[in-house]
């Protein structure tokens, strides 16, 4: 009498699960994808605060679920836990996030006076999706300006020209941002980013696992993004979302320019 046949142990598996299409859909540079967080943040942040921002984009389908499903997002690309009373802040931690929040300001505006006209092309590169914060925002603005300050040394900046990024790097020196002053700054966002001492059991390897939240969330921003400058036209809510700068209604001259006769 024949046996039946055993089933292969792999006609039991459960097919592995499709990759979320964000993996392929998104297309941006590594110092973008880097920068969504920050990006994110601030979108975040002025749609919950902003009535007016909230109900327009209400009308496009943006509602509680989307928002707590951008926050959800941002928690996951920025290692965010919930703390209890048993999780101690370490004084450190507080004191290196509250050192980089009053240095991000001027920080950036170092950086952006310095090369804006010098090196451009390096100017772009650098400050590319980056704003100064509080809090967090700052801690995320260090960190992603200074893995370009190490892509910008060895050439591997995108879009940089040769000749700007030898310039750039003198003229960054001479404002005070040196090898020693990058040292400090990367032993704080260490120690903000850490709430303890011990040392991390977690792989920080990347994976492609670890990499999926960060596509997720561009995918998030890039979608609401692109709806949001379609459909707001204020100027003040362009601002408040990330998506345009303050610029006086009337040019002020520079220091030292001079100012056109009266009358």
């Amino acid at each position: 009498m024949a046996q039946p046949k055993k089933k292969s142990p792999k006609a039991d598996a459960a097919p592995a699960p499709a990759p979320p299409p964000e993996t392929t859909t998104v297309d941006v540079g590594l110092e973008t994808l880097e920068a969504t967080p920050a990006r994110l943040l601030v979108f975040l942040r002025a749609v919950g605060t902003r009535r007016e921002i909230k109900s327009i984009l209400a009308q496009y389908g943006y509602d509680a679920e989307e928002h707590n499903r951008g926050w959800a997002l941002l928690h996951a690309v920025s290692g965010y836990a919930p703390l209890d009373d048993s999780d101690p802040i370490d004084r450190a931690v507080s004191d290196a996030i509250a050192a980089l929040d009053q240095r991000d300001e001027r920080t950036h505006a170092l950086v952006d006076g310095s090369l804006k006209h010098r090196a451009p092309s390096v100017h772009r590169a650098l400050l590319a999706g980056l704003a100064p914060g509080r809090g967090a925002a700052s801690v995320l603005y260090f960190r992603v300006l200074l893995d370009r300050l190490t892509l910008l040394d060895g050439g591997k900046l995108e879009g940089v020209d040769d000749t700007e990024r030898t310039a750039a790097r003198e003229v960054l020196k001479k404002r005070g941002i040196t090898a020693a002053w990058r040292t400090e700054h990367a032993e704080l966002v260490k120690r903000a980013e850490s709430l303890s001492t011990e040392p991390d059991a977690t792989d920080a390897t990347e994976t492609p696992a670890n990499r999926e939240p960060l596509l997720q969330a561009r995918a998030f921003f890039e979608e609401w993004a692109r709806i949001a400058r379609a459909v707001i036209k204020r100027k003040d809510h362009l601002i408040a979302l990330g998506f345009a700068s303050r610029a006086s209604t009337q040019k002020q001259p520079d220091e030292g320019e001079k100012k056109p006769p009266q009358g």
